[in-house]
Formats: C-alpha cells, sequence, structure tokens
C-alpha cells in the first residue's frame, strides 16, 4: 500500500508582472516504510511539492492521499506527519531537552511516561549530555541530531526532509546520513526528502524520483537511473563529474548528409579512458579523424581529442577534451581516466565501453 500518493499536482505563482509554473501534472507514489528522494537543480520545484504533502501550500490542481485517504484539505496537523526543514526546526529560546518535550506533549501521555520517553529519545540519538544546552550553544550535526529527536518523538508515520544535509560540512554530513539511515531502520517511517545534491540522492533512496522544471522526468531505483538515463538531462543532473553527450543526429548529417531524428549518445567521465595517440593507432582505428566516433574490433566506441585542460582531484584527473570532429565545433568532453602521462595541447584517443554507454532521443 502507498503511504503518500500525489496524483497530477500542479502548482503555479504568480507575480505582478508574471506567472510562474512550478509543478506540472506531478504524480508520485511511495510505499509504506520506504524512503523516496526527490532530485533536481534549485527551483525544480521540489520542496514546493513537499509543502503540499505537508499541508503548508495548497496545489492548483490534483490530489494528495496519505494511507489512501484524500488528505488535499486537511491542515498540517491532522496529517500525521513530521517535517525537518534545512533550517532545523529547533525553538532558539528552549534547551534541546524542552524542544524534544514539545512534539512529545502531542501524544498526551502522562507526565511520567513523557518524561521517560523524552530522555530515551536524547540517549537514542546520543545529545542526553545537551539536554540543558539552547540551539545557538550546539554545534550543526548536534543540532540535526535534536531536530530529528524532535520529529520522531511524536511517532510520525510520515517524515518529510527539505534538504537536511545542505548546510552540513563533509564528515558532519556523513555523520547525519548514518544518523537517517539508522532512523530508517528503527523507526521504518514512510519518507519523502528532497536534495539538490546527487551523491545525497543516490545513498538515501529506495525510488529516486528526478524533477526538473516542474514535471517529472523519471523515477525508479537509484542504480537505473544512473546507469540507463532516460533523459539527457536525468543523466547529467545525477553525474557528480557531469556526463558527455554526443548528437549522433550533427554525426549522421555530416558523414552521410541526412538528417535524422534527434539521438543522443552519453557517456560519463569515470567511465572513459584517454590513451596517447600512438604511431601504430592505425592497427586499431582509422586515422581520418572524421571517421570518430566509431567502433573498434573490440566494441568499444573511440573519439580523436586534444586536452585542453587538466584538474586535478586528489585521487584522479579530471581531463577536458576538445572533440576533433568536423561536425562538432568546440565540443568538450570530460574525462576521468587516463594511461600514462598526458598534457595539454597532446592529441591523445577517447576511449569507453559501447556497453557503458546510453542512448536517448532527448
Amino acid at each position: 500500500m502507498s503511504n503518500i500518493e500525489v496524483i497530477e499536482i500542479s502548482k503555479s505563482f504568480s507575480s505582478q508582472s508574471q506567472k510562474t509554473l512550478a509543478l506540472r501534472d506531478v504524480t508520485l507514489n511511495i510505499p509504506s516504510g520506504s524512503r523516496c528522494v526527490m532530485f533536481g537543480c534549485s527551483g525544480a520545484g521540489k520542496s514546493t511539492l513537499l509543502r503540499i504533502i505537508a499541508g503548508l501550500e495548497t496545489a492548483d490542481s490534483g490530489t494528495v492521499k496519505l494511507k489512501g485517504h484524500d488528505a488535499s484539505h486537511l491542515k498540517p496537523a491532522q496529517r500525521r506527519l513530521s517535517l525537518l526543514s534545512q533550517d532545523v526546526s529547533l525553538y532558539p529560546q528552549q534547551t534541546v531537552e524542552q524542544n524534544v518535550a514539545i512534539s512529545a506533549k502531542k501524544l498526551k501521555l502522562e507526565r511520567a511516561v513523557l518524561d521517560r520517553q523524552v530522555r530515551q529519545m536524547l540517549e537514542q540519538f546520543s545529545i542526553a549530555e545537551l539536554r540543558n544546552k539552547l540551539p545557538s550553544e550546539i554545534s550543526g550535526g548536534e543540532m540535526q541530531r535534536a531536530a530529528l529527536a524532535k520529529a520522531l518523538i511524536s511517532q510520525p508515520d510520515i517524515l518529510l526532509l527539505d534538504e537536511p544535509l545542505s548546510h552540513l560540512d563533509g564528515q558532519t554530513k556523513d555523520a547525519a546520513v548514518d544518523l537517517l539511515n539508522m532512523v530508517q531502520s528503527e523507526y521504518q517511517p514512510t519518507t519523502f526528502m528532497v536534495t539538490h545534491d546527487p551523491l545525497d540522492a543516490m545513498r538515501m533512496s529506495d525510488t529516486l524520483a528526478v524533477l526538473h522544471q516542474g514535471e517529472l522526468l523519471d523515477e525508479g531505483a537509484p542504480n537505473r537511473l544512473y546507469q540507463s538515463p532516460t533523459s539527457r538531462i536525468g543523466g547529467t543532473l545525477l553525474s557528480p563529474f557531469g556526463m558527455n553527450w554526443i548528437d549522433l543526429n550533427l554525426l549522421e548529417a555530416a558523414e552521410h548528409g541526412i538528417a535524422a531524428s534527434s539521438r543522443f549518445l552519453g557517456f560519463r567521465p569515470e567511465d572513459a579512458v584517454l590513451q596517447v595517440k600512438r604511431k601504430d593507432a592505425s592497427r586499431v582505428i582509422t586515422e581520418d579523424k572524421d571517421a570518430y566516433p566509431c567502433l573498434t574490433d573490440q566494441g568499444d566506441c573511440v573519439f580523436a581529442v586534444e586536452v585542453s585542460g587538466i584538474q586535478t582531484l586528489g585521487f584522479a584527473k579530471l581531463h577536458l577534451c576538445r572533440l576533433l570532429h568536423s561536425a562538432f565545433t568546440d565540443q568538450t568532453l570530460r574525462v576521468l581516466g587516463g594511461d600514462g602521462k598526458i598534457d595539454v595541447g597532446q592529441q591523445a584517443i577517447c576511449r569507453v565501453p559501447r556497453s557503458k554507454c546510453c542512448d536517448v532521443d532527448s
């Protein structure tokens, strides 16, 4: 059974000068106890959808169902959910313990039982020693733990997370990811999270949904969306180093003088390797640069390139390579791997297994 259903949700915002469409006919089903992460650029409409689910915004059209019941007109307090925003929802004049206790009062327990549950929650999230501290007196990671304790003590069926990791540094973010994974395993809420970070999106989700300019582009298992994107936008957004796209329409037009339907060949920088262009290269591929890209006997895609820049990442080098083909003016390929020393200005061969490439229509 789906715990969260959004059905053909549309939303627009109007100003004095124009009307901006935030969401267009978005439909999404999130099974009970699972984690769905909605991923997209800033302004894609992610937080707007989350706020509509929470009851903080009203959709222009469409339906929100929670646990199978239409919740479109319910107030936020009636939806039995908790929202953790990127600003961490703690009352600044209340101590950590008081913040958690305020949410626990929703359970309407006897005082002794309530106090015991608050103590247990503080211990569960390793913040018992901070009980008398104000939010301004603790670190960002500790605030995140306190906010999660506050959100979960009311035992919500649904947990909404709005960019919960965006303000955290690397080490604190890793600790927060571990904490959120523990929360999912321990409490098993139906979790809906929005983020603009591709790594956070993939490591925090059972199901990944890609939103772009208010439209749902794709939805499915994170590994499937990463390995086999159905659109150039989706593939590029999910790749930490970008994605290379070759317009096969331009290639066919240049080589055969015909205009084909718009098709693109894509591959990621980490799946390609640069090889120094040696004298015996003709044994593998033709030396005619306008014959690139082509397939070799081994089934690889190969491209003639010239290295125009190199970025050092510590664990590897990212090569910026100008594609040497008359159909592609100043197109740059990004390649993470390389064999031997390859310098700026040097011509080389970019090789990528055909099995690592994907084909999309747009």
